[in-house]
């Protein structure tokens, strides 16, 4: 004979006392109030303490127009990639420590801030336009880092420069070469062209337009060079608008740091208020049942 076993021991309806009771929650947190409220003054604490202790830091911007000669000497990419070498960042601490605008002891950590991602970015569709970004514990010192990276990076493109003007210069004088012999090869041509015929004018009419469309052509290539040693086709590295620097310190976010106290500290104490009782009565029982076993 089979014994039959009733579903409800496999599968146990719960009952209204095994349902958690919000109301009787609510209430035993309130009953924890020194608890939770202890951990959140106790965060608040340590959160103003931070606010106070971490240094400020003020931001820094500049947009930096990359030196060109009718086009630039450097792409933006090829820019930062020189910026963030190891000789650049060091030439500029060094500058910023010779001039007593940063102190000896902060050198290095400058060389490593100034190779952070964050420091150079591109323009999006802006050409040879680069943003420079810096944190820096005072007003003056963020202004002092932008214009001594320009500086430095002023210094570095200027052989470049140099290099595209020198070419420029040979190739307008190439150009003046050209444009001369070929006004006396037509000169000399028309002179001792003489017609036979209508059909023989024709044909040199057609020659002497071919020629003055070639000199009109060289003739405006030769200016296009010309004009491409002038502003503002051709300018040296510089920045766009003056230096801006924040008045207040962007870090730390001191309302931030005390309000993320208050509700760490609170929560922290909330888990110590239920914590604590259910692990006192838990050892509690654990004696009674080892006096019981005895």
């Amino acid at each position: 004979m089979h014994t039959v076993t009733p579903m409800n021991q496999y599968s146990p309806i719960p009952s209204p006392d095994d349902e958690i009771n919000l109301l009787e929650l609510i209430h035993q947190f309130l009953l924890q109030w020194r608890w939770w409220l202890g951990g959140a003054l106790a965060g608040g604490v340590l959160g103003t303490a931070a606010a106070l202790v971490i240094p400020p830091k003020y931001e820094a911007n500049g947009v930096v127009q990359i030196a060109q000669v009718a086009s630039p000497v450097e792409t933006v990419p090829e820019t930062i990639v020189r910026m963030q070498t190891l000789a650049f960042r060091e030439e500029v601490a060094n500058r910023l420590v010779q001039r007593g605008q940063l102190a000896p002891t902060q050198k290095e950590t400058w060389v490593k801030a100034l190779a952070a991602k964050s420091v150079l970015k591109p323009l999006k569709d802006a050409g040879n336009y680069l943003a420079i970004s810096i944190q820096a514990g005072s007003p003056a010192l963020g202004h002092a880092v932008i214009t001594t990276v320009l500086e430095v990076l002023k210094e570095r493109q200027q052989p470049l420069m140099q290099e595209r003007l020198a070419q420029v210069s040979r190739s307008i004088d190439l150009a003046r070469k050209n444009l001369a012999a070929l006004e006396a090869q037509q000169g000399s041509v028309q002179n001792s062209l003489k017609p036979q015929s209508s059909k023989d004018g024709a044909y040199l009419e057609l020659a002497r337009m071919s020629e003055a469309g070639t000199l009109a052509g060289l003739r405006q290539k030769l200016l296009d060079l010309e004009n491409s040693r002038l502003s503002p086709t051709t300018r040296s590295t510089e920045l766009v608008e003056p230096v801006g620097v924040s008045e207040r310190p962007v870090s730390p976010k001191k309302q931030l740091l005390v309000l993320a106290g208050l509700v760490l500290g609170g929560a922290i104490g909330t888990l110590l208020g239920f914590g604590l009782p259910a692990w006192r009565s838990f050892l509690h029982e654990r004696k009674e049942m080892a006096a019981t076993a005895d």
